[in-house]
């Protein structure tokens, strides 16, 4: 989807099927992902929306406002449904447990609050030597995961409080940190583009992947385990395997600015991304699958520049394209002459059709 303004943050629902877009005129707006087709927009909010979470139930989502404050609202009318007040400076995340009892959220006034999304109670204040940038609950919803700017990851116990264990980050501070599905490991990445996954009961470094020094922006895990997913700040989307050969699979370099939001499809085929250029994509894991879909639509191979942006520089791939091409021969370069080439300057408003 190609948006006609600047994206500041989004959200995908827990079944992949809906999306919440933060606008740059402080707006947001609801999308069906399959039908990629627009069904309501929320004018309800005083500044700009820089935090956005579906509860696990997909009928109500968390959005800051007022600065100091997070606010719940029902994701059918529209209506205010709870505010969770006490923070003291501006909040920089809030996120629901995954069966949404509760509420964490986290604030540049260097504490981090747990509230009942119920009763909006207030049930704990964490306090942290610098601001969290990044939370996360477990798979199970008692533990949390706090990456802060002091470059330590902690992991705190729900039922005590206690940190159970800590790791520092020698690179930079944390911008992004999750809990693997299987709830065994645990990634974290930092500004400085490291990304490292740790054992979640022992805190040891079991694979780190490294991007070059630009900020790691969003990260996820495969629901199989088997892929790791990161955007950064240069404006690329990098899929690495979840092995311990820490490989990097390909590059995509299809946004114009810094990636916002990145998670992987529901059915663990395809890759999300969105972007502050207003873009916001679906991609194949599987770059045979984007090319049986570029000849089987299109009628064509990818452009050489189209397969510079989704790091596809398998020539042999081609042969894809002599079952819709009536010449069977290829060039040495590996496109097919018979089939036609669009250019990303005659065509700036390509994109390869989402499945």
């Amino acid at each position: 989807m190609n948006l006609p303004f600047g994206i500041v943050r989004a959200a995908l629902s827990q079944d992949k099927d809906l999306i919440l877009i933060a606008d740059s005129d402080g707006s947001v707006q609801l999308w069906n992902m399959k039908t990629k087709q627009e069904i309501r927009v929320f004018n309800k909010y005083i500044g700009n929306v820089h935090i956005l979470a579906f509860s696990p139930n997909v009928k109500s989502f968390l959005t800051d406002c007022d600065n100091f404050n997070v606010c719940q609202w029902n994701l059918a009318t529209g209506d205010l449904e709870h505010i969770y007040q006490g923070h003291t400076d501006t909040v920089s995340d809030a996120i629901y447990s995954p069966n949404g009892n509760k509420v964490l959220t986290t604030s540049y006034d260097n504490s981090i609050k747990l509230w009942d999304a119920n009763s909006e109670d207030l049930l704990h204040t964490f306090s942290v030597p610098d601001v969290a940038r990044a939370i996360s609950f477990s798979p199970e919803g008692d533990e949390i995961l706090v990456g802060s700017d002091n470059k330590i990851i902690y992991l705190v116990d729900l039922a005590s409080y206690d940190t159970l264990w800590s790791y520092e980050e020698s690179s930079g501070p944390i911008r992004d940190a999750t809990f693997s599905p299987d709830g065994k490991t645990i990634l974290f990445g930092s500004s400085e583009g490291f990304l490292r996954l740790l054992d979640r009961y022992t805190g040891e470094l079991l694979s780190e992947y490294f991007a070059g020094y630009t900020a790691v922006s969003s990260i996820a895990i495969s629901s199989d385990n088997q892929y790791i997913l990161a955007g950064f700040q240069d404006h690329t989307v990098r899929l690495w395997g979840a092995s311990s050969t820490n490989k990097l699979l390909r590059t995509f370099r299809i946004h114009q600015a810094p990636i916002v939001e990145v998670a992987f499809t529901k059915d663990g085929k395809h890759i999300f991304t969105s972007s502050l250029d207003g873009n916001i994509r679906l991609l194949n894991i599987d770059y045979r699958q984007l090319l049986e879909l570029s000849c089987s639509l299109l009628l064509r191979d990818l452009t050489y520049e189209q397969r510079i942006q989704y790091d596809i520089m398998d020539d042999n791939l081609s042969l894809l394209c002599g079952e819709f091409c009536e010449d069977k021969s290829l060039p040495n370069h590996g496109f097919h002459p018979t089939c036609p080439q669009w250019s990303l300057g005659s065509r700036p408003d390509f994109i390869i059709p989402e499945p």
